[in-house]
Order: structure tokens, then sequence, then C-alpha cells
């Protein structure tokens, strides 16, 4: 999956300011670079679910990434339009899917601060204890 998004990244960059490393980096550079991005793509891995997501997010990138809505996750962090970007499998509406969002910073603001939100919100103390009296309660044990 990585081949196919860093192929649609480097087709981009005539257009716009593309990062499309193939090298490691050290992890401050890693996190310098996803601080200053607008933009984050994360292509599945060994699964669905890779550490960048949550980086992302915590950084105040947008998040795009290849459909997720065959997946339920806990919190809900894969809301399309909302917490993230959705692309095709292959990324070939990766351009189209961004646009939006490229042109208008108020909205992909606001995309950022919600799943940044709900990330956060689902770390609290009491969500904590609601999700276990829940999986409890749904265990047939509460």
């Amino acid at each position: 999956m990585r081949n196919a998004a860093v192929t649609a990244l480097i087709a981009l960059q005539k257009k716009f300011r593309v990062e499309a490393p193939t090298d490691r980096v050290s992890q401050q550079d890693y996190y310098h670079e996803m601080l200053a991005s607008r933009f984050i793509v994360s292509p599945f891995g060994f699964g669905e679910l890779c550490w960048r997501d949550f980086e992302s997010i915590l950084c105040g990138s947008v998040l795009v990434k290849p459909d997720m809505s065959h997946v339920e996750t806990w919190p809900d962090m894969f809301v399309a339009g909302e917490t993230y970007v959705p692309v095709k499998w292959d990324f070939s509406d990766l351009e189209v899917a961004c646009a939006p969002l490229q042109h208008d910073e108020a909205a992909r603001a606001k995309m950022a601060k919600t799943a940044l939100n709900k990330l956060l919100n689902a770390h609290t103390v009491e969500a904590f204890l609601e999700r276990v009296d829940y999986t409890m309660r749904e265990a047939g044990i509460g």
C-alpha cells in the first residue's frame, strides 16, 4: 500500500509542496515534518491502523487514509469527512479528495480539531470508565 501512496504523492509534486520521504529520518525530524504538515497520508501497513494515524491527529494535521468504513474502532476516529479524508485504496483520487480542504483553511482546521478533540475526549477517566462498564455489560459481567 505504501508504494501506491508514494506514487500518488510524487504525482502531486508539480502542483503542491509534497514530502514523500523514502529514507528514514530521526524521530525529531519526523515530528518536525508532521508538525509542519497540513495533511498526512497514512497508507495501510500490516493492518489498517497505524501509529501515524494518531501522530498526525496529535500534530494537528488532517489525516488522509484509505477508506476505513469497513473497520470499527473505539473511539470511532475514522468518520469520513469529519475526522479524516478517505481515499480509494489505490490512492487514485488523492488530489480530488484533498482539494476541497487544500483551498479551505477553516474547514481543514475544523477537521483537524474535530479529530483531536475526539481522540483527547476518549482518553479521559470518565470515557475510560464508561468503556469498561460497556465492555463488562456486553460480556455479561456487569
